[in-house]
């Protein structure tokens, strides 16, 4: 069968995989799919692959997936990606959120951290879900606000008994669309945004959820930090890169950054309940908590280290031409306006970048460093320094000089 989605102008083709289009159907809200008699060209198509499905589109990589259940998930987040891919006004973050208190919390990706089942928690509490795992943010106002999303929440099965028994009624009486490793939640309309909503942002929370958390605490981010975060989150990537980093200064400015830590669901829910009720403005709660960073994410750990094609320590290196800069509290956010590239780096790779407005080889930056740092073994220096700049060669930031 081909069908279409209002969100997107070329249909979906479901060869012999109609119980996938039925599942899709009963986790989104508001997205009007139709079914089409007249042949047209499918932009996707689900066809029947193994024991499973296999979900084909042009120009991109084939997903096969196990399940009904995560054919649809694997759509939704294919059909969002295509609706904010060409539209330059908007962004696009990895993230859940709930308006609660006349504000908008956001909690960006962290595998594992438990973002839809917090977000869910507070949905059930009387919150209203805005996103579970896609958010997009329309930028063309003075403030940029959330978009609800139409999706409804999934969770990982088995729920684990901590998680306490109303929460987990909850999620036995609103259960939906269920492959025995996600459930889907039916929310009440009066638990969830309706499709295409904007709502104003609030505050962005990191989670940090772990056994060693054994009380919940809440903590102030930098600005700094909160822009590198939300920069790897983004993949709204139809403006150009400058606009990209100028839009999440925007949102860094205008919205704090929390770190929440905690190990128990009702102490968490508990906690952003009593601190975000809507009476106390964001920012004076940000001014009054200890400061603390979020764990840089294994994607940013492992920047890019590939072989270049001459000897880092003997060539002079220096920045390459139309890289554009911002600066946040000691870090620096480089975007490479030809390629699309954003780059963060902290004070130390700060200080390194800076030292390359003029040419200099490896051993001269490694050699400067050392100076400055006489308490760090030499050798690791060394080594960190280089991985810098391979990293930053990788990513077409810096060339050697003339």
């Amino acid at each position: 069968m081909l069908a279409r989605c209002a969100l997107i102008e070329r249909p979906l083709l479901f060869d012999a995989t109609e119980e996938v289009f039925e599942v899709l159907l009963s986790i989104t809200d508001g997205w009007q799919f139709e079914s089409i008699l007249e042949p047209a060209e499918a932009l996707i198509r689900v066809v029947r692959g193994g024991s499973g499905f296999r979900i084909e589109e042009e120009d991109h990589q084939p997903f096969c997936e196990d399940s009904a259940v995560s054919a649809a998930c694997c759509l939704v987040a294919i059909l969002l990606n295509r609706l904010v891919e060409n539209d330059a006004d908007c962004l696009c973050l990895h993230a859940g959120a709930v308006s609660m208190g006349g504000q908008t919390l956001v909690f960006p990706n962290t595998h594992r951290a438990g973002k839809s089942t917090l977000a869910t928690a507070l949905a059930f509490q009387g919150a209203k879900l805005v996103s579970d795992d896609i958010l997009p943010l329309d930028c063309t106002g003075a403030k940029i606000r959330a978009i609800a999303s139409g999706v409804a929440p999934r969770l990982r099965l088995p729920l684990a008994p901590s998680l306490g028994l109303r929460f987990g009624f909850s999620a036995w009486r609103l259960a939906g669309a269920d492959d025995g490793y996600y459930r889907y939640i039916r929310l009440p309309s009066s638990s969830r945004a309706p499709l295409g909503a904007r709502r104003e942002l609030g505050a962005f929370i990191f989670l940090e959820r772990g056994a060693e958390h054994a009380k919940r605490q809440l903590f102030s981010v930098s600005k700094a930090s909160a822009m590198r975060m939300l920069l790897l989150q983004n993949f709204g990537t139809a403006a150009p890169p400058g606009t990209i980093l100028d839009r999440i200064d925007r949102l860094t400015d205008d919205n704090p950054a929390f770190l929440l830590r905690y190990r128990d669901l009702a102490d968490a829910v508990s906690l952003l309940r009593r601190h975000f009720p809507g009476t106390v403005a964001s920012r004076t709660l940000w001014s009054g908590l200890k400061h603390a960073e979020p764990a840089l994410s294994e994607t940013e750990r492992l920047e890019a280290r590939q072989p270049d094609p001459f000897r880092l320590a003997n060539c002079a290196i220096r920045h390459s031409e139309g890289i554009i800069l911002r600066e946040a509290e000691g870090l620096i956010f480089l975007v490479d306006g030809e390629n699309g590239g954003i780059f963060a780096l902290d004070q130390v790779g700060a200080a390194i970048w800076k030292f390359l407005e003029e040419a200099a080889s490896l051993r001269e930056i490694t050699d400067a460093v050392s100076a400055a740092y006489p308490d760090i073994e030499p050798g690791q220096i060394a080594t960190d320094v280089e991985n810098l700049i391979r990293a930053l060669w990788a990513k077409q930031l810096v060339q050697l000089a003339n």
